[in-house]
């Protein structure tokens, strides 16, 4: 089972609930969960899938049904759920990190909401796990922490593991939605 953390237009909740439901189904979720969040244009989606696999199911359904996907903005995979505490955000990087391989650059970025846990020191106290380059413009894995009030998904990914929905769009050539 995996999680994926989606943004949408706050204005159409419903209509971007329904897109996901609709969406899922096509890719062989018809049993996709979404759970709401108190923070405005974000819920949480439980699907069958690995949650990298369903970004990759998701990319080549954009590709190829563009006009299904109006509302959703951004589906970043969650690879662990855990409690918002520096010490478990650093124990879930710590069980991650080996993805970021020798030779390889990375990235850290925290998206906090519903928290007073300061940004930098989270990204200073994660930074000293990983014996690695760091490259913010073009790194090779970023370490994504999403802060969500008490609970923060981390993940450590390829770039093109999230998947924003406008920025494909464009790269495709595609109309981009009012």
């Amino acid at each position: 089972m995996g999680l994926l953390l989606v943004s949408y237009n706050q204005r159409y909740s419903a209509n971007a609930e329904a897109e996901v439901w609709i969406v899922f189904s096509d890719i062989g979720d018809g049993d996709v969960k979404i759970r709401r969040t108190r923070f405005p244009g974000l819920f949480m989606v439980e699907t069958r899938f690995n949650p990298l696999e369903a970004v990759e199911k998701l990319r080549e359904y954009l590709k190829n049904r563009p006009n299904q996907f109006k509302y959703t903005l951004k589906y970043v995979p969650i690879q662990k759920l855990v409690k918002t505490d520096l010490e478990e955000i650093k124990k879930a990087v710590e069980e991650l990190k080996a993805d970021i391989k020798e030779g390889e650059t990375f990235r850290i970025t925290v998206n906090r909401r519903g928290t007073t846990l300061d940004r930098m020191l989270v990204i200073e106290e994660v930074a000293k796990l990983i014996q690695r380059k760091v490259n913010l413009s073009h790194p090779d894995k970023i370490v994504q922490i999403e802060i969500l009030g008490r609970k923060t998904g981390v993940s450590v990914l390829k770039p093109d593991h999230i998947l924003s929905v406008p920025k494909l769009k464009r790269v495709l050539g595609l109309p981009e939605e009012e």
